[in-house]
């Protein structure tokens, strides 16, 4: 039904009562002025808001989304402006201005949306505090982590033999393994028995135990008894970690952790202890084959006495300090009487066997100072250092008699008489270099065996 001309929607429209300057206000002073003054407190709240975010934005550069913040000040100040017009237009009509500052303020709100409508995903999945916290944490862990290894590392790789590594990893237990008991175990060169190197915080484990003993060497894995099943080599029977250590494809030994009175270690603990058993690991692997090296380059491999080379080294090496501190060294060489015609007779098995028995005596009858060395075939040579012409013709001329007492059995069959023939020469006294020392003490050996074998002649 058609509406009249003061039908609802023609009211709505109407133009009539309304004031040609501003809104009436039903012309009541106390109304206009409150309208006024809240605009007024609205428009410098408005103001102030961007000048703060634009002061948080310049210190803290680094904060996420703060080019959102100049966005949302524009904002700010659009609304601001919007209710300063609401003021002016109480009192001048400048409708056309107050509508360009709407159209304005509508553009920089339905900017601000379209961007928050982006960054709100965003800013959703921003970590909470309690996962920024656990994230935290878990850095820290792994700069701790991170700091224990290359701590471990350069220890380890400062160690000159596998004794220093084993008192390395002895001393940093308690940091390594977090106060738990433990042992580090190693293989021997039999692989068939591994042996307790080192204990610490007063665990109780056997010296020795077989290979097979170990169920964390047999699976190649850390093992601790959570199924029952207990390593024949533990002693407690409590809770327990088996670390095997494992370089190159091979087992080098294990470190047993005793977790009975601290517990057994957390996921996150047990993974690092794993890293770290391989990495230690691989620095006793690689001191064991540099061990092996060094011992191949200046051992004797019948003997096991020191080769030539390193008699040659050791020699100059003295001579230098000797010269240094105005003292002296006694070099004897010794050769075994009839060797060849001893080999000939009895074969060449039977010469070795006379070689190691011999080269045994000698490493028990010299100082531990000394230098005892195979110098080829059945000549030997000593180096003496500080040793007198009379001690070192002493110390010859005892060695002799052992000689002499020794008594070889081979299948059954008493190999010897054995004697030796003994040349002395001292330095400085003798010789003053190292060729000349040595070919001293030679011809003094030359000289025992013209006169009879079996004697100690000093180069004259």
């Amino acid at each position: 039904m058609p509406h009249g001309p003061h039908g609802p929607l023609e009211r709505v429209f109407s133009i009539e009562g309304l004031m040609p300057h501003g809104h009436c206000y039903l012309w009541d002073p106390w109304l206009v002025w409150m309208h006024a003054l809240s605009d007024a407190f609205i428009f410098g709240a408005y103001t102030v808001i961007p000048i703060l975010l634009v002061q948080i934005v310049r210190a803290r550069k680094d904060l996420p989304f703060h080019w959102m913040l100049f966005c949302f000040g524009i904002f700010i100040i659009a609304c601001g402006g919007t209710h300063l017009m609401e003021i002016v237009n109480l009192w001048y009509p400048y409708y056309w201005l107050a509508g360009m500052i709407k159209i304005i303020t509508a553009l920089a709100s339905v900017s601000t949306a379209a961007v928050l409508y982006k960054i709100v995903p965003l800013a959703i999945s921003y970590p909470r505090p309690d996962k920024l916290q656990a994230l935290n944490s878990q850095l820290e862990r792994k700069m701790y982590e991170i700091t224990l290894s290359n701590k471990i590392g350069e220890h380890l790789q400062a160690c000159l033999s596998s004794e220093e590594a084993f008192d390395v990893i002895s001393h940093m237990a308690g940091e390594i393994f977090l106060g738990r008991p433990g042992a580090l175990c190693i293989i021997n060169s039999s692989r068939d028995i591994a042996a307790v190197q080192r204990r610490w915080e007063g665990v109780q484990h056997d010296d020795t135990f077989l290979l097979e003993d170990c169920r964390a060497l047999r699976h190649g894995r850390p093992y601790s008894p959570d199924s029952g099943l207990v390593c024949k080599h533990i002693t407690n029977k409590g809770a327990s970690l088996c670390l095997p250590l494992v370089a190159h494809g091979e087992a080098v030994g294990i470190i047993y952790l005793d977790c009975t009175q601290q517990g057994v270690y957390s996921e996150i603990e047990r993974a690092f202890l794993i890293l770290l058993a391989e990495q230690m690991a691989l620095f006793l692997a690689n001191l064991k084959m540099r061990e092996i090296l060094r011992r191949q380059s200046t051992r004797d491999q019948l003997t096991d006495l020191y080769n030539r080379r390193y008699m040659e080294e050791s020699l100059a090496r003295e001579i230098s300090r000797a010269t240094r501190n105005n003292s002296v060294i006694a070099t004897l060489m010794l050769d075994i009487d009839h060797f060849k015609k001893f080999n000939d007779e009895n074969g060449h098995d039977a010469g070795d066997v006379i070689l190691r028995q011999v080269s045994k005596l000698m490493s028990e009858n010299f100082r531990a100072s000394d230098v005892v060395c195979r110098y080829g075939g059945e000549e030997f040579v000593v180096l003496m250092p500080d040793a007198t012409l009379e001690a070192a013709a002493r110390k010859a001329d005892r060695f002799r008699e052992e000689v002499k007492k020794l008594s070889v059995v081979r299948n059954g069959v008493t190999l010897g008489p054995l004697s030796v023939s003994v040349g002395i020469a001292i330095f400085p006294e003798h010789a003053r270099t190292s060729e000349a020392l040595i070919r001293s003490a030679d011809n003094a050996l030359y000289r025992a065996k013209r006169d009879g074998r079996d004697r100690v002649c000093v180069f004259e």
